[in-house]
């Protein structure tokens, strides 16, 4: 509907630039710059109509409607990618670049998450495999690994190894972890 209108002001335009050389009118003659002053304005009003599209195309993309747009301004799937990288490697500063705040120690994180059982859990996990855990009072996206067994008496023992992520804005961080066992 929008194009046809704009097709439609931008066809006038054509025909009136046309009409730009002297013209007889029921004996009455206009001058070139009476039709010149007419072909400013019009192009005037038609330069004001592509601007308003323009308006108008780059609200439609930035709307709230367009979920995709939304969503691309976070790719915590993308951070989290990065942080395991960071623990796979050992990286103590790379952690520590993901740390909610300086509580997080990141030496320790990467301690805790060196055992096999860990590290072969981070290897699997997605973004999508986090767990939330909306507990308390803020909510938390939860990668969570254990290791189950029996000790020498046949009892059930385990051990476990958890990192809480934040969805910060605008990256995930590490708010805090727990290793026990």
């Amino acid at each position: 509907m929008k194009k046809s209108i704009y097709t439609i002001i931008l066809g006038s335009l054509v025909l009136l630039s046309a009409c730009s050389e002297d013209k007889t009118t029921e004996g009455t003659t206009e001058s070139n710059t009476e039709v010149t002053a007419e072909n400013e304005v019009s192009e005037g009003v038609a330069e004001e109509v592509i601007a308003e599209e323009s308006l108008i195309n780059e609200a439609e993309v930035a709307t709230p409607l367009n979920n995709n747009e939304i969503a691309s301004k976070y790719n915590y799937d993308q951070d989290w990618e990065l942080i395991k990288e960071a623990i796979l490697s050992k990286d103590i500063p790379g952690v520590g670049n993901w740390a909610a705040s300086d509580e997080v120690d990141a030496e320790y994180l990467i301690q805790g998450a060196s055992e096999s059982y860990v590290l072969e859990a981070l290897k699997k996990t997605s973004y999508k495999d986090l767990k939330v855990d909306s507990s308390g009072d803020e909510v938390y996206l939860v990668f969570y690994a254990e290791e189950l067994g029996t000790d020498e008496e046949g009892n059930e023992v385990g051990t476990s190894f958890s990192i809480y992520l934040k969805q910060g804005d605008p990256s995930l961080l590490v708010a805090y972890y727990i290793a026990a066992g």
